[in-house]
């Protein structure tokens, strides 16, 4: 492995301290020292105008749903992301069963409509999973497991309270899943198979969890009207089980919620003054992505994925769905900030706003997304303007937040919000120079150290002497990002060189084809 020193950086070193000036002596992918240090044998890089800083984390993304599709991660490398915490939103790639496969699946297709009824024998046990998982990746990747999926593979997609037996049984599993390496469980309290679940079997979940000193990562179960209720909830979970909390992409969505997460950051700010350790990670986006099946009532998913394909064929079943979908509300109050996402059978409709497309096409609203998701079997994505600056802001400025981009990219998709392609550089770019809602030192600490210590990432997350030489070179002055809604997969601007364990993943803002990231299994200890 190449030993190299890069002279006359502007080091920020993920600790939230002030940039300094410094050279970086780099030796068998180990951070030999930080200083003036002598060069002895190794390459000279003159990095003089730009900063460096330890490799991004992102703290919240679905990429080991996407791995099968492609591994090398490039739009995260490209960012300067060089470790993923993934198996978020209560949906990981295991353990499936084959029992409830049915149901594993349908959970899994939420995030990416790719068939891993091909691999299911390998989810079956999480052991095999990881072992499968154990190989060369583009970035480093620790994951989370998905309670959506436990559940799903211990009870399909049944509305009722586990039975002791069952209940029993989910904790076996995720046990043995922390024994072999998951960070921890986490939740998608909006999603089936986890919405089914009441507040005393999350706490029973969590306390397996804490008892391998794991976290809880939740995406609450409404963010809007009950937004309050909801973060309340996990809060009081982390209390009874004793886990760490984050709360998932935080946000307040639709006008009548905004500004709530005053209220909501109180809360969690009030708990850590308890003592607890709460967190949250959030997106630079005003706009949420999810897949359009979710406009679909929960109840009506325990119906399974054929019954509901069923109703969209069905003229009368088809106005029940339409009813239900509809909530009461207009189609065009309805649907009025949603966007077409990615559409395997419709790619041409990907950035248009559903209302106007509508329009242009003469039909319904409603109607045309119940006719898409029928072509797509229930797999099309949406984007949904429903946030306010305000709050957004507020999320980044909370001293416990970390950047996440919750990017639903995979490969030969036909859209994809801009956030898998953005994130990093637009907080960097937008929020930092442009905006100055953070400071430079602020939002790379948010990137790097915070997310290390939260998610006990040793080895990463700052420049120190005897840590991973997982490195970001940039330019403060021009990075920035280019990804929009109709040009998702936009290249950014102003990442110059990445690094992962000392090997040159990206340069010039190019991913090199370099496959140096690895699955990282977190190191259970018992409370």
């Amino acid at each position: 492995m190449a030993n190299f020193m890069i002279r006359n950086a502007q080091i920020i070193d993920g600790s939230g301290t002030p940039a300094f000036s410094a050279d970086v002596l780099i030796e068998d992918g180990k951070i030999k020292s930080v200083g003036k240090p002598d060069p002895m044998d190794a390459d000279v890089i003159d990095a003089h105008g730009l900063t460096l800083a330890p490799g991004f984390i992102n703290s919240h993304s679905h990429d080991d749903m996407m791995a099968d599709l492609d591994d090398t991660f490039y739009q995260e490398l490209e960012q300067g992301v060089t470790t993923l915490i993934a198996g978020m939103c209560g949906i990981s790639a295991a353990p499936f069963s084959m029992e409830h496969l049915e149901s594993c699946l349908e959970t899994a297709a939420t995030v990416v409509p790719y068939d891993f009824a091909l691999s299911a024998r390998q989810r079956l046990s999480y052991t095999d999973y990881l072992n499968l998982m154990d190989r060369p990746l583009g970035a480093n990747m620790a994951v989370c497991v998905g309670h959506g999926t436990l559940r799903a593979a211990v009870m399909g997609m049944a509305d009722r309270k586990p039975a002791p037996g069952e209940l029993g049984r989910m904790k076996a599993i995720l046990g043995e899943c922390m024994k072999n390496g998951a960070l921890g469980i986490s939740y998608g309290l909006q999603y089936p198979a986890g919405c089914y679940a009441d507040s005393s079997e999350l706490t029973e979940l969590s306390s397996v969890v804490a008892s391998f000193g794991g976290i809880t990562s939740a995406h609450v179960r409404n963010e809007g009207d009950q937004l309050v209720e909801s973060v309340a909830e996990m809060i009081q979970t982390a209390k009874e089980s004793g886990s760490a909390l984050v709360i998932s992409h935080h946000k307040a969505i639709n006008p009548q919620n905004w500004g709530k997460t005053f209220t909501t950051l109180s809360l969690m700010e009030d708990a850590v003054n308890q003592g607890y350790s709460i967190y949250c990670d959030v997106y630079p986006y005003t706009a949420s992505s999810t897949g359009l099946k979710s406009r679909i009532p929960q109840s009506m998913h325990v119906l399974g994925e054929e019954k509901l394909l069923q109703m969209l064929s069905d003229p009368i079943e088809r106005k029940k769905m339409r009813s239900a979908i509809l909530f009461g509300m207009s189609p065009e109050k309805r649907f009025g900030t949603t966007m077409f996402g990615a559409s395997v059978t419709h790619p041409d409709y990907t950035g248009q706003m559903v209302c106007d497309l509508a329009s242009r096409l003469g039909e319904d609203p409603c109607e045309l997304v119940m006719n898409v998701l029928h072509d797509d079997h229930l797999t099309t994505n949406g984007i949904y303007h429903c946030m306010a600056d305000e709050d957004v802001d507020q999320v980044l400025r909370f001293s416990r937040s970390m950047i996440g981009s919750d990017g639903l990219y995979y490969k030969g998709c036909s859209g994809a919000h801009p956030r898998a392609f953005g994130t990093f550089t637009r907080v960097l770019g937008h929020y930092v120079r442009e905006r100055k809602v953070l400071s430079l030192k602020e939002a790379i600490h948010k990137m790097t150290g915070l997310p290390a210590a939260v998610y006990q990432l040793h080895g990463k997350g700052l420049i120190r002497p005897g840590m991973d030489a997982d490195l970001v070179l940039f330019d403060p002055d021009t990075v920035s990002d280019q990804a929009g809604f109709t040009d998702f997969s936009k290249r950014g601007t102003g990442i110059d060189t990445v690094w992962i364990q000392g090997r040159k993943v990206v340069e010039h803002g190019a991913y090199l084809g370099v496959k140096a990231g690895k699955l990282i299994r977190h190191a259970p200890h018992n409370s």
